[in-house]
């Protein structure tokens, strides 16, 4: 990960932009005394750093995009000095030398003879599942039945 840049704002300067490199940290560097690092942070109001990376996805892998490019943001604010609060920002988009890993639609074949299948066993095991409910059903109905004309037996037969 690079850090792109750090954007310092306070209050007697208004806002500094220091490039932050692996050969230069800017403050946070060796050429500045643990004092004068307490003394600069005295002053900050809030700092930006930015950075930015790129993730690579191999070829096996079947994803929309073989390449992103995330870009973050964290900015840090010292304004209240008894808290620090801090916002990320990110940003994701496709690298530039994209390669896209489904090239045509022979890739997705494969998933439209799944989905017809299982839409098929789904609807077969739909039709069963009524099936099945029809016959308990018509056992109800007829053991309902069967009781009814047995009540009313018994009635006939009282008077």
């Amino acid at each position: 990960m690079v850090i792109n840049l750090l954007a310092v704002s306070d209050q007697d300067h208004g806002t500094d932009v220091i490039e932050l490199t692996k050969d230069d940290l800017g403050p946070f560097g060796e050429k500045y005394t643990n004092e004068d690092l307490k003394k600069w942070l005295r002053g900050v109001w809030s700092f930006t750093l930015g950075y930015g990376f790129k993730v690579h996805y191999p070829q096996g892998i079947e994803v929309s995009n073989q390449c992103f490019e995330w870009d973050g943001t964290q900015r840090f604010s010292f304004e209240e000095r008894g808290n620090i609060i801090v916002r990320l920002y990110m940003q994701r988009k496709v690298c530039n030398e994209q390669i896209t890993a489904l090239k045509d639609e022979d890739d997705l074949f494969w998933l439209s003879i799944m989905s017809f299948f299982l839409a098929l066993l789904h609807a077969l095991s739909t039709a069963h599942y009524f099936h099945v409910v029809s016959k308990h059903l018509n056992r109800l109905q007829a053991a309902y039945e069967k009781k009814m004309k047995k009540e009313e037996a018994m009635k006939n037969k009282n008077f």
